[in-house]
């Protein structure tokens, strides 16, 4: 149970396969290149999985110096570590949402998604929140639900406002949904709700589902309804 996917989990020849699968961005294709050297250097300078990458390419000067010691070059690790940093995003605040009045947020004594999320898994937990906390049942409930999207990368607290607001309101819902079909919902409920400005092509509702599909469905629901 982890807010974030194990990422010792995932060996560098795991990640290989996955930067050759990936649908990447246009910035990140240079991954691609090269590929089975790149990966290789990396696993020549003792780094077995995606955790021990991430530690070794955690800041500017670490990268320099893996970059020095490996010989691979600079640009590629700069995006590289780019990439890698999605799999630990940056925990959503409640207080960003709309979802949540002042009443709710003055009672709950955790602010992101991140440090509530140990503490919604199961409905017992829930319940026990509820009654510490005096917030409503239902409230605990959607501050779950966005807690649960909000780990999937690139769901900033916009569009996991979103998710929740069109039906699609867990990781695991997210995982089982036709992208095409979660594409026209929300764009037909953004036109009508106006309720954000950016542009969202179906490419980006069928990385979405990939991304979801990655993750862990920790959160017991007591039942979890079909779109």
């Amino acid at each position: 149970m982890s807010y974030y996917r194990d990422l010792k989990q995932i060996s560098i020849e795991d990640f290989k396969e996955i930067l050759i699968d990936m649908d990447m961005i246009p910035s990140w294709m240079i991954l691609k290149e090269n590929i089975n050297e790149q990966m290789d250097a990396i696993i020549d300078q003792g780094v077995s999985n995606l955790d021990e990458l991430i530690i070794s390419l955690k800041t500017k000067k670490k990268v320099e110096h893996f970059s020095e010691k490996s010989g691979m070059a600079l640009d590629y690790l700069i995006v590289l570590r780019r990439m890698i940093n999605g799999y630990l995003p940056k925990p959503n605040k409640f207080s960003d949402s709309t979802l949540f009045n002042e009443e709710v947020l003055n009672k709950l004594p955790y602010t992101t998604t991140k440090s509530l999320y140990d503490w919604i898994i199961t409905p017992e937990q829930r319940e026990n929140l509820s009654l510490e906390t005096g917030i409503l049942l239902d409230d605990i409930l959607l501050l779950s639900k966005y807690s649960d999207v909000s780990r999937i990368r690139w769901v900033n607290h916009t569009f996991a406002t979103v998710l929740l607001l069109t039906g699609y309101d867990s990781v695991e819902i997210i995982a089982a949904s036709d992208y095409h079909t979660m594409y026209d919902t929300i764009k037909s409920w953004n036109e009508r709700e106006k309720f954000y400005k950016a542009v969202i092509s179906q490419k980006d509702m069928k990385r979405l589902v990939l991304l979801a599909k990655e993750l862990d469905f920790d959160i017991e629901y007591q039942e979890v309804k079909d779109v």
